[in-house]
């Protein structure tokens, strides 16, 4: 008994399933990546440090004892602005991964 062959000029079906295959690979990973993604920043005096998620979402929020030393304005001010440079930390390196997922999925690696 003889294997059938394929008609000629029809598509390869194990090749397409092996690219199938990588593409949902590359996918898992990229996923699994954005979701570890972290960004973190600091005031320039160091009193304050934030981190938050690939979101944006704050996950951590470190406030030195010597902001004592100023009034609630700034030390609010000091928070948000550190937390939003944290929240551009992350939205960079979510960009990167993406655009690392984006040429890995259209050639996915073998």
């Amino acid at each position: 008994m003889t294997t059938p062959q394929p008609a000629p000029g029809a598509p390869d079906i194990d090749a397409i399933v092996e690219r199938v295959q990588n593409q949902v690979a590359v996918l898992d990973q990229a996923l699994g990546d954005l979701q570890g993604v972290r960004g973190r920043a600091s005031s320039p005096d160091g009193l304050v440090t934030a981190e938050v998620d690939g979101n944006g979402a704050l996950v951590g929020l470190w406030i030195d004892d010597a902001v004592a030393r100023h009034d609630a304005a700034h030390v609010a001010m000091l928070v948000t602005q550190t937390a939003s440079r944290a929240a551009a930390d992350a939205s960079a390196h979510r960009e990167q991964l993406m655009a690392t997922f984006a040429d890995d999925f259209a050639d996915p690696p073998r």
